[in-house]
C-alpha cells in the first residue's frame, strides 16, 4: 500500500512538472504576488475601495490543472434565451480571423462564469480551467521569417487550428493525466461551437448558437478537427476508467446479444437477465469502463446494449461528450464471470482513470474543476 501511494505521489509530481514546462517557466504554483506589490495594493486602497474595484472589474476564481485556486478579472458575458439562442457581448462587433485569440478566450471564460443555460456547471468549471491553460500554452508559429515561440493568447484566431491540435496532443505526454487529452479535445469543440455557431434542430424546441466570427470568417474557418486529426487522436487515446452513476442517472438495458464472458465464449442474454446483471448500478454505484474510441469518431458497427441517461438539460450544447466502450459487469450468480457490455457513458460519469503498472492497478482521480472542492486560499492573477 505504501509503495502504491509513493507511486501515485510520484505520478502527480511528474504531472506538476509537466504543467510547469507547458507554461514555459519554472514558476512555482504556490508563488504569490511579490510582497512589495501586495503592500502597494494594501496601502493604496481601503477595504471598501478594493471590494468595489473587484466588483467593477468582475473578479472571479478558478482552478488550475494542479487544483490550486487563482483569481483575476474576467469579461462580463451573458447569454440571452430566445427562439434562437443568442449571445450578447456588450456591443462588441463580430470577430474576424485576424482578431486576438486571447481576447476570444477571455470572452469564453467570462461566458462560462455567467453560467449560460446551455452548459452544465461541471462542464463550465472544466472549460474555465482548460481555457486558461490553452491561453498560456506556448507553441511555434510561422511569422514569415521563420518559426517563433509564443503563447496561444498572443496569436490570432486564424492560428488557433494548429495551436489547438498541438495543445491537445501535448497532453499525450508521459506524466499527464490519461483523461486530459479528451478533456482538451472537448474544450476545442466548445470553442469551435462559439466561433462558428451551432444548430440543434432535433432538440425540442430547436435552437441555435450564433457565431462569434463574422459571416465571412466562420465560412472560411470550417471545422476545427479534420478526419486525419481524429484518426490520430483515436489511435493514441486509449483509457480504462472508473465511473460513478450520478444522482438522477439511470442505466437501461436493451436485449443483449453476444456479450463476451471471461471464458472467451459469447452468449445471449435477454432483457430480464440484463436487468439483473446491472441492478446494482444505481445512483452512487461505481463500475469499470473501457473506452473504445474518441467520442468524435464514427462507426457504423457500434452496438449499444446498455443505455445511460442523466437528468436532462433542456439546452445542452455539449451533450456529445460521451464515450463508446464496454461496461465490465459481473454475472449475478458467479462474480468470477465477467461480461463486457457495449455501452455509451457520459464523460461526466468518469471519476478515475485506471492506471496499470505491471500487475498492479491504481485509481487516479480526474482533475478537480469545481471551487467547492478546494480550500478558499487563492492566488491573484493580473
Amino acid at each position: 500500500m505504501g509503495s502504491t501511494m509513493d507511486d501515485l505521489e510520484a505520478r502527480q509530481q511528474k504531472m506538476r512538472e509537466r504543467v510547469a514546462q507547458k507554461r514555459g517557466g519554472s514558476r512555482s504554483p504556490n508563488d504569490t504576488l511579490p510582497a512589495a506589490r501586495q503592500s502597494e495594493m494594501n496601502e493604496s486602497e481601503t477595504p471598501d475601495a478594493e471590494r468595489m474595484r473587484r466588483i467593477t472589474e468582475n473578479y472571479k476564481d478558478w482552478l488550475t490543472l494542479l487544483g490550486e485556486r487563482r483569481e483575476g478579472p474576467v469579461r462580463r458575458v451573458q447569454a440571452d434565451l430566445s427562439f434562437s439562442m443568442k449571445l450578447e457581448f456588450a456591443s462588441l462587433p463580430p470577430m474576424s480571423l485576424e482578431d486576438s485569440a486571447g481576447d476570444m478566450i477571455d470572452i469564453l471564460i467570462g461566458l462560462c462564469h455567467s453560467r449560460p443555460v446551455y452548459l452544465r456547471k461541471s462542464d463550465a468549471d472544466r472549460y474555465i480551467t482548460l481555457l486558461h491553460e490553452l491561453k498560456d500554452f506556448r507553441t511555434q508559429y510561422w511569422n514569415g521569417a521563420g518559426l517563433s515561440d509564443r503563447a496561444v493568447g498572443e496569436g490570432s484566431i486564424a492560428n488557433l487550428k494548429h495551436a489547438l491540435e498541438a495543445w491537445i496532443l501535448s497532453y499525450m505526454a508521459e506524466g499527464c493525466h490519461p483523461m486530459l487529452p479528451a478533456y482538451a479535445l472537448d474544450t476545442g469543440r466548445f470553442l469551435e461551437f462559439h466561433l462558428t455557431g451551432a444548430r440543434r434542430i432535433y432538440d425540442s424546441p430547436s435552437w441555435e448558437l450564433t457565431p462569434l466570427l463574422s459571416e465571412g470568417g466562420h465560412r472560411y474557418w470550417g471545422g476545427i478537427f479534420g478526419r486525419s486529426f481524429k484518426r490520430e487522436f483515436t489511435q493514441l487515446f486509449k483509457s480504462s476508467v472508473q465511473c460513478i452513476v450520478p444522482p438522477g442517472g439511470t442505466m437501461k438495458p436493451d436485449v443483449i446479444k453476444g456479450i463476451k464472458g471471461t471464458n472467451g465464449e459469447y452468449r445471449t442474454v435477454d432483457r430480464e437477465d440484463a436487468e439483473i446483471l446491472i441492478e446494482r448500478l444505481g445512483p452512487g454505484s461505481t463500475f469499470p469502463f473501457t473506452i473504445s474510441r474518441c467520442h468524435l469518431s464514427e462507426s457504423f458497427y457500434d452496438s449499444i446494449h446498455i443505455e445511460t441517461s442523466e437528468e436532462p438539460l433542456q439546452f445542452d450544447l455539449m451533450k456529445e461528450f460521451e464515450f463508446h466502450g464496454k461496461i465490465i459487469v459481473p454475472h449475478r450468480d458467479d462474480p468470477s464471470i465477467i461480461f463486457e457490455v457495449p455501452s455509451i457513458v457520459p464523460a461526466r460519469w468518469i471519476s478515475h482513470a485506471i492506471v496499470r503498472t505491471g500487475a498492479n492497478e491504481e485509481l487516479l482521480p480526474v482533475p478537480r474543476w469545481s471551487l467547492d472542492e478546494v480550500p478558499s486560499t487563492t492566488e491573484r492573477v493580473q
